[in-house]
């Protein structure tokens, strides 16, 4: 039981070793990434730059298509950023998997280990003991 107390605790402890690190690795990799308001305020600039009420055909053409390529680009990120989420999930399923197997494992001999001794005892226990005999007493 103790080992199986410890390997949950190292099960733990590597569980928030993992999460730290990957938490660090968005961070780093994705710290650049721009909220709502941000996106928001970049498109009103934009748009404040080119003083849409100025603009004819040609230039809402060329506008559209600097905010769909804007928007491309947001997908492709956001599509990134998923997909790094998914992979780490994966990691960390596949290490519970084998984790969980190697506790399945331990309960398993613990359990087999836990009978002998039943066996054991019970053996020893007969042993020691006359076997029983009917008779009767009378008065």
């Amino acid at each position: 039981m103790a080992k199986i107390l410890s390997s949950y605790q190292s099960y733990k402890k590597t569980e928030e070793i993992t999460r730290m690190t990957l938490q660090e690795k968005l961070a780093s990799e994705y710290g650049d990434a721009c909220t709502v308001d941000e996106l928001t305020h970049i498109v009103q600039r934009h748009l404040e730059e080119n003083n849409i009420k100025h603009l004819d055909i040609a230039g809402f053409n060329q506008l559209e298509r600097h905010l769909n390529n804007f928007l491309r680009l947001v997908r492709i990120r956001k599509t990134q950023l998923m997909m790094g989420v998914v992979k780490g999930l994966q990691e960390k399923e596949t290490q519970l998997k084998r984790e969980n197997s190697i506790i399945m494992k331990e309960i398993e001999a613990a359990r087999m280990n836990e009978n002998e001794m039943n066996e054991d005892s019970g053996d020893a226990a007969a042993a020691a003991t006359p076997p029983y005999t009917d008779f009767q007493v009378t008065w």
